[in-house]
């Protein structure tokens, strides 16, 4: 059930030869659910802005000083089912003229596929893209605001190296006693590994070879966390 969209906010001043920019109230936002069959199929040449086309729109979303305050839009979605499958969220962005720019986040530290970033230009009609991990984050089933990384460090549990390659150290800053899994899911949701064990301690060692490289979700649960955190596999 998608519940929300957020979209993080870059609000530092970036100099440039153009003019300086900065993130500033009074831009929109219209931010669209498309299917991801554009991507994949290998019979398609060109993707337009819609990709395989647009499942859901929001409303025109105006930006405001809050938003720039709290250095993120919360788009909220009424209750809307996705089946399983793999999807993407395109942000279309109007800034009144670069009256009021809007600037999101592309994380360099966190590589990805090509395709997790993004830009189509409208006066060229074409995408650009470049391997970073893009600001947008969906919520579902209610849980807006939470990032997999902010839901992991409560937990106290953490996991090396990221990127991985054969092996991968779950370690916890606590003991832990009774049943508890590792699972890891491909970025369809879909099980891919999975460990259990009858006194975890506070610290295992999962064989991730044979996983091919890519984008994973790595949850650690028990009785009394569950807790998920993107994992990359080079």
């Amino acid at each position: 059930t998608l519940s929300s969209i957020t979209i993080a906010l870059n609000t530092a001043e970036h100099p440039t030869s153009l003019g300086t920019f900065q993130t500033e109230p009074g831009g929109e936002i219209i931010a669209y659910v498309c299917d991801t069959t554009g991507i994949w199929d290998p019979d398609v040449e060109t993707l337009g802005p819609e990709f395989g086309g647009a499942i859901w729109i929001s409303d025109f979303y105006l930006v405001s000083q809050d938003d720039v305050d709290n250095g993120r839009i919360v788009i909220d979605v009424d209750e809307f089912q996705l089946p399983p499958d793999a999807y993407y969220v395109v942000i279309e962005m109007y800034s009144n003229g670069l009256d009021s720019d809007i600037l999101i986040w592309d994380d360099t530290s966190v590589p990805q596929p090509w395709w997790a970033s993004l830009v189509f230009y409208p006066e060229d009609q074409t995408w650009y893209s470049n391997p970073n991990a893009a600001s947008i984050r969906i919520g579902l089933d209610g849980f807006e605001n939470i990032g997999l990384e902010e839901v992991l460090e409560e937990s106290g549990i953490q996991f090396f190296p990221n990127p991985a390659n054969n092996h991968i150290d779950v370690i916890s800053d606590k003991l832990i006693d009774g049943l508890s899994s590792i699972t890891i899911y491909n970025m369809l949701g879909e099980e891919v590994k999975k460990c259990q064990y009858s006194n975890f301690g506070n610290n295992q060692i999962i064989n991730s070879e044979g996983l091919k490289s890519g984008s994973y979700i790595l949850e650690f649960e028990n009785k009394n966390t569950l807790s998920r955190h993107k994992l990359i596999i080079e």
